[in-house]
């Protein structure tokens, strides 16, 4: 059997590693655009507060355990269009840019997802930082040592922990948005209002209802002696109702989008534009299944697939449709929907709840229940 994963996810490996255990005799390959595979996402807070084993706590696995395993992994090739009526595709060798052609048995998508960044205007050349990747992390990195000040768009779960660690590394820090509080989507009003002021107390700047609609990047002079007469690169937010602000950089936190392009015409998806599944993690087509950032998810007390990416759901799923690639054999289970939001101990001592770790896990779910 041919089986195909499109993708170099947690998903990808946990069906990778799992496929190879219920069909020893199967031809498995893993095709990823990156050079790295499995990165964790969530390892980019940890390196931003200091932590500097940053290369071995990325990821969770090698390209070279895999290949021990029997599994082929072709990292830097792109996969460029799908045929799941023929079942082919094509792919671009980035390295040697060539195209080639693939075929496949049953075809696994994690494709993952790509940042969430509204349709505003602007011309962005240096100080537009996303947080997603590798080396969106060493970018981040280097803008910490060299800035003073930095503009956060969006106060979700990303945006108000990079908004502390900016805080605790002594950069000027502006939270801009767009919801009456931040953490709107996973706090009841009083808490989310209560985290919003504990964070204040901390000198973080917090700017809500504000919806940001243009973004620009010059050059001004440099004052600073000791750096030379070379121009300054700043950034100015501008919001829909007439603010600016100003700062060495932006980061945007607005959350993620399924990335599901090569799908899309030939897939079921859902509103969000993630691929629909059903509860063995099979799409609208017999002999594809998706998982992962690019799938939709069967929440606790919801009625209908939601999109909620989460990594420990994404490892799930990818276990859960090897199993089931030729026939439906196990249901994946529902998902709690939860998340956990790291405070240090400072953060903790300012919050008005009583919590005896060394950081605050808050457990938050989407519905917005704190629990």
């Amino acid at each position: 059997m041919e089986i195909r994963i499109i993708g170099g996810s947690h998903a990808a490996i946990a069906c990778a590693t799992r496929a190879r255990e219920e069909y020893p005799d199967a031809r498995i390959v893993i095709y990823e655009k990156n050079k790295n595979i499995g990165f964790i996402a969530q390892s980019i807070p940890l390196y931003l507060s200091g932590n500097t084993n940053f290369l071995k706590m990325s990821s969770y696995t090698t390209v070279s355990e895999l290949e021990n395993l029997g599994i082929l992994v072709r990292t830097q090739f792109s996969v460029t269009d799908i045929d799941m009526t023929n079942k082919t595709f094509k792919v671009v060798d980035l390295v040697e840019n060539s195209e080639s052609e693939d075929r496949y048995d049953k075809l696994i998508l994690t494709m993952d997802s790509y940042p969430s960044l509204p349709l505003v205007q602007g011309e962005f050349r240096e100080k537009l930082f996303i947080i997603k990747n590798y080396v969106d992390a060493e970018r981040i990195k280097r803008f910490m040592r060299t800035s003073r000040s930095v503009i956060i768009i969006g106060g979700g779960v990303i945006g108000v922990e990079i908004a502390q660690l900016m805080n605790n590394a002594k950069i000027e820090t502006t939270l801009i948005h767009a919801s009456d509080n931040i953490l709107n989507r996973y706090l009841d009003q009083e808490v989310a209002e209560d985290v919003q002021k504990t964070l204040a107390l901390r000198g973080i700047d917090i700017v809500t209802n504000s919806v940001v609609t243009d973004i620009k990047e010059e050059t001004i002079e440099n004052t600073n002696i000791h750096e030379g007469n070379v121009g300054k690169v700043i950034s100015r937010v501008f919001t829909r109702d007439g603010r600016e602000f100003v700062a060495d950089g932006v980061i945007y936190a607005t959350g993620f989008r399924p990335n599901t392009f090569l799908a899309s015409e030939q897939l079921e998806l859902d509103d969000k534009g993630a691929i629909l599944v059903d509860d063995y993690m099979q799409t609208s087509h017999p002999d594809v299944f998706a998982v992962g950032d690019c799938a939709t998810t069967n929440v606790t007390n919801m009625k209908n697939p939601t999109y909620v990416p989460h990594v420990s759901d994404a490892i799930r799923e990818g276990d859960v449709a090897a199993i089931n690639l030729l026939e439906p054999k196990i249901k994946l289970n529902k998902s709690q929907g939860t998340y956990k939001l790291n405070f240090d101990e400072e953060m903790t001592r300012c919050t008005s709840y009583d919590f005896t770790s060394n950081c605050l896990d808050l457990f938050i779910d989407i519905k917005g229940q704190y629990i």
